[in-house]
């Protein structure tokens, strides 16, 4: 048994942290494109309702 410690890595290689954004880029099948920035946190019933709302 040895006295140091491992810590596990990410798999994506990067530290997210809580308040973190992601970019996201929903294409329609009109391949209209819309780009959102949204925290890990955020719920998807949001998400759907505001892309509903930029649709024309």
């Amino acid at each position: 048994m040895s006295d140091t410690e491992t810590k596990p890595s990410n798999q994506d290689g990067g530290d997210k942290k809580d308040g973190e954004y992601i970019k996201l880029k929903v294409i329609g099948q009109d391949s209209s494109e819309i780009h959102f920035k949204v925290k890990m946190t955020t719920h998807l019933k949001k998400l759907k309702e505001s892309y509903s709302q930029r649709q024309v």
